[in-house]
């Protein structure tokens, strides 16, 4: 059952998601192109997890729920505060791990902008192996 989340990056916005937990090693963290939601993942989601796939997907800053209240709106974003995205990668990280993902065991899906976070977040942990880029 997809249920509602929500963490805090270590730059200390709220974002928000939609998670996805079977019983498996495997999990997917899902970030969406623009100017799409989490939402755009949920029919993905069920098959990740008819797989045995547990799964994440977010609203990335300034998208969606993760908009603080209209402050932050990704159509208003400098390159400096796109880029800040990568937390929100991080933190969806975080939240895997804490509920027992491995590195070894994830993949990391994006598509569009989603796609270029999915393949920058490798510098940062060489340990996660499995990324897919759909139209970086």
């Amino acid at each position: 059952m997809i249920k509602p989340i929500k963490f805090t990056t270590s730059d200390k916005i709220e974002i928000f998601g939609i998670y996805e937990k079977v019983d498996s090693e495997l999990n997917a963290l899902l970030l969406h192109m623009m100017p799409a939601t989490k939402e755009s993942w949920q029919p993905f989601m069920q098959k990740l997890a008819e797989n045995d796939i547990s799964s994440l997907a977010i609203d990335e800053r300034g998208h969606g729920e993760s908009t603080m209240r209209d402050t932050i709106f990704y159509k208003n974003f400098i390159d400096e505060e796109q880029q800040a995205k990568i937390y929100d990668v991080k933190g969806g990280l975080d939240f895997l791990k804490i509920r027992g993902a491995t590195f070894d065991q994830l993949f990391v899906i994006g598509a569009s902008i989603g796609a270029n976070l999915s393949i920058e977040i490798l510098k940062y942990h060489p340990d996660i192996k499995k990324s897919v880029a759909l139209s970086p």
